[in-house]
């Protein structure tokens, strides 16, 4: 079996609450898998009458059917647990078919990572891609205090997080070191721009 499993493509999910045809980011970290003879499967965002699954430049891409809306606490808390819930039940029997050997989520929020639980019980290494740093936008989004509750959540919601994943990658350096000054250990950290394509 693992001799077979070694002749096929490395098979790779990707998780992301965002539309993935508009998000370069996701997309392009994707198409380069692809390039370097990965199976990649993205879970996604997607709206109602779209198609439940495509293929786009030879990724699989997997929708969720929802909206994402701008809001309160509870318009963001309501989202956020829909699509962890249902990327999370997703995931699972998507795995259970493909048998992954990489999880790659994408953030905010950051807590996505947990919708890995059972391919991380299996053995399946997860990454988490930090596109922006949780507190700093939940103070800038909703006005509030560094010190403020909300905040002091976000840290600890960013802290697990970064702990439950095997490694974390993040959009640029700033983040990084916002995250080593918050305790996560530096060999556990690297970052990749958002670069422009040669």
């Amino acid at each position: 079996y693992s001799a077979r499993r070694q002749k096929q493509s490395k098979r790779v999910a990707v998780v992301a609450y965002t539309d993935y045809l508009t998000d370069a980011r996701v997309r392009r970290e994707s198409e380069t898998l692809i390039a370097a003879g990965y199976d990649v499967s993205v879970i996604a965002i997607g709206p109602q009458r779209s198609d439940r699954v495509s293929k786009d430049q030879g990724v699989s891409v997997y929708r969720i059917p929802m909206s994402i809306r701008r809001g309160g606490y509870s318009r963001y808390a309501y989202q956020y647990l829909m699509f962890f819930l249902l990327s999370g039940a997703l995931l699972l029997r998507l795995h259970l078919s493909k048998r992954f050997d990489l999880v790659h989520v994408h953030s905010l929020p950051d807590f996505e990572v947990f919708s890995a639980v059972p391919l991380k019980m299996a053995g399946v290494p997860i990454l988490l891609d930090l596109h922006e740093a949780l507190p700093e936008i939940f103070s800038a989004r909703f006005g509030v205090d560094h010190g403020s509750l909300g905040v002091m959540a976000a840290r600890a919601l960013e802290r697990v997080s970064c702990t439950f994943a095997d490694h974390v990658i993040t959009a640029n350096d700033g983040v990084r070191s916002a995250l080593i000054g918050r305790g996560i250990p530096a060999g556990r950290i690297t970052s990749v721009y958002n670069a422009v394509e040669p």
